[in-house]
Order: C-alpha cells, then structure tokens, then sequence
C-alpha cells in the first residue's frame, strides 16, 4: 500500500462450524487506522485484538443477520470486544464459533500487512 494509497479492503473468507463457506466479509481499511492499530497493537496485544473485533462487529449485521442477532441476544457487546465469544457460550451454539475464527483470521491478516506495508518491522 502507498502512503497516498487511502485504503484498502480486508476480505475475510467465513467458514460454518462444520467447515461449510458462509461467505465474504468485507472491511475497508484506511493506512492511518492501520498504522494507529499497530501503535495500539505493538503497546498491548489485547488491545489490538480488541480493536479487531470492534471492526468485525461494524459490519456484522450487515454480512449475516442470523450471526449478529445470536451474538446480541447472548453476549454483552462490550464483554465481546474485550474478550471474544466464550467458549462456554460456543459449546452452547456452536455457530458463534466463526466470530471469534474471523476476529483471528483479520488479527492475522492485519499483523501480516503491517510487516508487508512496512509499518512494523520485525526483528
């Protein structure tokens, strides 16, 4: 990404509990917000986690209803964005498992462009 590049899309593929594809989900990334999320990320990895799934639940409605709905009906918004979907709560409904598999993918995919757009280095 160019530093006059103004952003880019995050594409996350999304797999069911049994490994079914779900779809796309889309995210649009700025190379500010990258570069603030990897300030964040770099100071306190729960932090950059957290921010990841504030992303993710900004369009969740939008990609699939059924997930979103689940997850407000069960899951404080402000617990999921500190800690993710329990795993207590997965046992009980296995399909809130590609919520916290998607929040990892992006986690992963943002680490991954950060080192690529050279914003972190690694050593």
């Amino acid at each position: 990404m160019d530093d006059d590049l103004t952003g880019m899309q995050l594409v996350v593929e999304v797999y069911d509990n049994s490994g079914n594809f779900e779809g796309e989900w889309d995210y649009e990334v700025t190379r500010d917000s990258l570069e603030r999320w990897e300030e964040a990320d770099s100071q306190d990895f729960n932090e950059g986690k957290s921010l990841v799934r504030y992303l993710l639940i900004s369009r969740l409605k939008d990609h699939c209803s059924l997930t979103w709905r689940l997850l407000t009906n069960n899951v404080c918004l402000g617990e999921f964005i500190e800690g993710g979907v329990p795993q207590d709560l997965i046992a009980e409904i296995p399909r809130l498992n590609i919520i916290n598999t998607a929040v990892d993918k992006m986690y992963s995919c943002l680490s991954q462009l950060v080192i690529d757009e050279e914003i972190r280095m690694v050593h």
